[in-house]
């Protein structure tokens, strides 16, 4: 049996992550441990872990499809890392074993840092954007709350971004080269838009957006027309003011009480193009 000295030179050997985004790259090794082999973080802030019937009802069924992260903490002894509530419900649904990559506490930081990091880079896609935050989530046990507030971002943000993983695969695999085909018309308040549609019109809107056919503006006005993503009738109203040398620009929305950046540029990108035709 293999002494606590030699694991840990062992895992300290694996090689670094790459400075990208696809942590599918990465040789993390994944094994196999017995529940009684393994103990919750003592000081993981989340002590409540909500209803886990469900999950443990999902697992009981089809497995734990996204395995844990532990570190090695003595003799056959392994702390969680990342995904107390899989541990948690796999106990519940009377599993012995439970899927599990094994790190040391430090290559885990790390990585966590990088992936924030890589997010604060100006050249992602909004599918690298949205896997980075999912990967938050799944590796490292971050809340929606917790992404946004290392990121200095809000929620909402976070959220709408997450939602991007939703749409179709055809969408998520074909986006790239089909920004490049479209010189970069598919924004990715463009993307949020479709996503907001019902499952069934995703494909469809795509295709339009992939053609040029369909731009922000068209797709807020067929949302409002079938009323989707209206929850209220009072009217709503959103400003932010940008500060230059000499003048303020303001932007408007009448249709909202908070906009993302996103939404901001595209606005501004709009009215100067607009503008540009006047002149």
């Amino acid at each position: 049996m293999a002494r606590l000295s030699e694991k840990l030179a062992l895992h300290a050997q694996k090689p670094a992550a790459p400075a990208g985004l696809d942590l599918t790259t990465r040789r993390d090794v994944l094994t196999e441990l017995r529940l009684d082999q393994i103990e919750p973080d003592p000081e993981q802030p989340r002590k409540e872990l909500g209803d886990l019937s469900e999950l443990s009802a999902s697992i009981r069924e089809l497995g734990v499809v996204q395995p844990i992260i532990v570190s090695v903490v003595g003799e056959d002894r392994y702390r969680i890392l990342a995904g107390e509530r899989r541990f948690s419900a796999s106990r519940l649904a009377g599993l012995e074993k439970i899927p599990a990559i094994v790190r040391t506490v430090e290559e885990h930081d790390r990585l966590q840092l990088q992936i924030i990091e890589n997010l604060h880079r100006k050249d992602l896609t909004p599918f690298e954007e949205a896997r980075a935050y999912q990967a938050l989530a799944d590796q490292f046990g971050l809340t929606q709350e917790a992404i946004a507030k290392r990121l200095g971002r809000s929620q909402e943000s976070v959220s709408e971004t997450l939602r991007l993983l939703s749409l179709p695969s055809e969408v998520r695999d074909g986006f790239e080269q089909a920004n490049q085909e479209s010189k970069g018309r598919i924004s990715k308040s463009l993307l949020l838009e479709i996503a907001r549609r019902p499952e069934a019109e995703q494909a469809v809107l795509w295709e339009q957006a992939r053609k040029g056919e369909l731009t922000v503006k068209k797709a807020r006005a067929a949302r409002k027309a079938t009323g989707e993503g209206t929850t209220t009738t009072r009217t709503m109203t959103f400003r932010y003011p940008i500060h230059l040398e000499g003048v303020t620009v303001t932007v408007h929305f009448e249709d909202r009480a908070k906009a993302s950046q996103e939404d901001i540029v595209e606005a501004l990108e709009l009215a100067l193009a607009a503008e540009k035709e006047r002149l």
